[in-house]
């Protein structure tokens, strides 16, 4: 049902929220570098984070703050989530 309903499996939804969130809170300027700490330490290793934000994002972490990502960070804002707070944690 919820692959019917939503488009995906479970585990790939799971996926791709995990990985939009730490890319949100990883391009919030005001993160403190234990929120960073705790994003990164919810996947198994750093390539497995990369890939995984890379994947659902279309740029690595360190890409999401260049200039030509205007629009991205704009969609990844935290004012876009109801329960960032919440997460991780």
């Amino acid at each position: 049902m919820i692959r019917h309903y939503f488009g995906a499996s479970p585990k790939r939804l799971m996926r791709k929220y995990r990985a939009l969130r730490a890319a949100t809170l990883l391009c919030d300027p005001d993160a403190t570098p234990e929120m960073r700490a705790r994003v990164e330490s919810l996947f198994y290793d750093q390539p497995h984070m990369i890939r995984e934000i890379r994947h659902f994002t279309g740029r690595t972490p360190g890409a999401l703050d260049s200039d030509d990502t205007r629009i991205l960070r704009v969609w990844l804002s935290k004012d876009n989530f109801r329960q960032l707070e919440a997460y991780p944690g």
